[in-house]
C-alpha cells in the first residue's frame, strides 16, 4: 500500500451535514420556479437561496477553507466569480443594447 502525505483523514460529516442542508433548498427553489410561484420578491429571495446553497456546496463538498493554506484556494476562487461576474454583466448589458436598439423601428419616409 503506498503511503500519500496529503491523504488526510475525512470524515463523511461535512457531506452528509450539507446534504441535509442542500437538498431542502434545492427542492424549494425548484418548486417555487416550476409552479410559477414568481413574484416580484421572490427573484430575490430565489437568489439568496442560490447564494447559500452554491456557499453551502463550496464549504461541504468542496471544503474551501478547510485547508492549512486556504488561501491560494480563495484566491483563484474570488477571481474566479470576478471573471463570471464580468460576463455575466457584460452579456446582459450586450443583450439590454440590443433589444433596445432592435424595439425603435425607424420608418423610410
Amino acid at each position: 500500500m503506498n503511503y500519500d502525505p496529503d491523504h488526510r483523514n475525512r470524515s463523511f460529516t461535512p457531506v452528509i451535514i450539507g446534504t441535509v442542508l442542500s437538498v431542502p433548498l434545492l427542492f424549494a427553489t425548484h418548486t417555487v420556479v416550476t409552479r410559477h410561484l414568481i413574484h416580484r420578491g421572490l427573484i430575490g429571495i430565489l437568489a439568496v437561496a442560490g447564494s447559500l446553497q452554491a456557499v453551502i456546496q463550496l464549504v461541504c463538498f468542496l471544503r474551501i477553507g478547510w485547508e492549512e493554506r486556504p488561501y491560494r484556494n480563495l484566491w483563484m476562487f474570488l477571481f474566479m466569480a470576478v471573471l463570471i461576474a464580468i460576463l455575466v454583466a457584460g452579456s446582459m448589458w450586450i443583450m439590454h443594447h440590443l433589444a433596445y436598439n432592435t424595439m425603435h423601428v425607424r420608418s423610410s419616409r
